[in-house]
């Protein structure tokens, strides 16, 4: 079987299971989990790789596409969930519930519910650190707490301040959490044993997810249009960059910082998007690209997410995917969502070998084209009669998608051959 006789049999595959997908008939209403998902799904793997918020692989689908496995998180009695994803498990969150599933085979492994709401989690290896919410003697306050999923016990407790509705992160080291004190907003780090590391006054909490690397922290604080880079050991800042106003996706590729943001003029009436690398661990610019934004009077262009390999990056935004040179910035290909769909929100593009995953969807149907990066010419089209939410990922030998209406599906990945030294994608044109 060839490669695009395989993606045709991938259509025909993901189109013979639609109904299963659960668009509402007039007997079968929408249920209450409809817009009570929480799109920010987070992927915590136990070690960090080269390339961080970056989901870049040299993987491919099987040709037999058949899905390794398929639920409905409803079955599971669940009406609300935030996933998280680790490298073997699926973390679930409904108020004071936390059920997790195998990425293997979406059995359940673990179900239990706590005595207060849990707002948001961080697992590392067999522990658990949740953050919940509830009143203390001075107003609301919230807690975290370490729990041992093997024992299946409460191994300790601690006080924080005010909640800042921000989620837990790790090194796989350190629990990082920010939270409101007496005065200021403090950024705290605690060993897995429940000990204070350090606590510092903070800028704001992580408008992304935080990127590790070696002696490094690095975040965007939310509304200051910077990066900053905190030192692992102290949470002292070490420097700070300039990235611009709005929206904007900061990712690790190699030793480098690609950040990915909006420009606009000083008249506050037309800009564009910059593209910039920095040195990890100085912030030093190394390059920059300029590039066009498709701003109307009322509406400017979001930047979604920016996608890359050692060649190809491909920017998205709330209009368009295009892909560019990191070399010199030239265009290499842009392509639009269809009429009366919108890309997905916080879902950033997919590569996989030598192809693109760009994701767009609408109230009642989504759609999922793969793209060439030589070219950017489709494929392969999948269509689904629900809407994908931001909870595309991949982990290990396995791509998860997750819908509005609580299907989740798993479908197989396999190595490519070994990869060029300069995964060439662009010898072709």
């Amino acid at each position: 079987m060839n490669f695009r006789s395989a993606f045709l049999g991938f259509y025909v595959l993901m189109t013979s299971f639609l109904p299963s997908f659960g668009q509402a008939t007039s007997d079968q209403q929408p249920s209450s989990l409809v817009g009570a998902v929480d799109d920010r799904s987070v992927v915590i793997s136990k070690s960090f790789p080269r390339d961080q918020n970056n989901p870049s692989y040299w993987l491919r689908l099987r040709e037999e596409m058949k899905p390794a496995w398929q639920k409905n998180l409803l079955d599971f009695g669940l009406k609300h969930y935030q996933p998280t994803f680790t490298d073997d498990r699926i973390f679930l969150v409904d108020e004071k519930r936390v059920l997790v599933l195998s990425t293997e085979d979406g059995s359940k492994v673990f179900d239990q519910t706590f005595d207060h709401t849990v707002r948001t989690i961080c697992p590392v290896g067999n522990l658990l650190f949740l953050q919940t919410g509830r009143m203390g003697l001075m107003g609301g306050k919230s807690w975290l707490i370490g729990y041992d999923l093997k024992a299946g016990k409460m191994i300790w407790e601690q006080e924080l301040g005010k909640d800042l509705d921000t989620p837990l992160q790790s090194d796989g080291d350190s629990i990082f959490v920010f939270d409101q004190g007496a005065w200021f907003l403090r950024l705290r780090a605690f060993g897995l044993d429940g000990k204070e590391r350090w606590a510092v006054k903070s800028k704001g909490g992580p408008s992304s997810p935080m990127l590790f690397r070696e002696d490094r922290i690095i975040y965007e604080p939310i509304g200051l249009h910077k990066v900053v880079a905190l030192d692992r050991k102290s949470g002292q800042e070490v420097w700070e960059f300039e990235k611009g106003w709005g929206w904007s996706d900061v990712s690790m590729r190699g030793k480098e910082l690609l950040v990915a943001s909006r420009w606009v003029d000083a008249l506050n009436i037309s800009g564009g998007v910059k593209l910039i690398a920095l040195a990890a661990d100085t912030g030093r610019e190394h390059w920059f690209h300029r590039l066009p934004a498709d701003d109307s009077l009322f509406s400017r262009e979001l930047v979604y997410g920016f996608t890359s390999n050692d060649q190809v990056g491909i920017l998205q935004t709330s209009r368009t995917a295009t892909a560019y040179t990191l070399e010199d910035g030239r265009v290499v290909w842009s392509t639009k969502p269809d009429k009366g769909f919108d890309f997905v929100e916080r879902q950033k593009l997919i590569v996989l070998g030598d192809h693109v995953l760009v994701f767009q969807a609408n109230k009642k149907k989504a759609l999922i084209d793969m793209l060439s990066l030589s070219d950017g010419k489709r494929t392969l089209r999948a269509s689904f009669e629900d809407e994908l939410i931001s909870g595309v990922h991949v982990l290990g030998n396995r791509l998860f998608m997750t819908f509005r209406h609580g299907t989740m599906v798993a479908l197989p990945l396999e190595a490519m051959d070994a990869q060029p030294a300069s995964a060439g994608v662009l010898g072709k044109m």
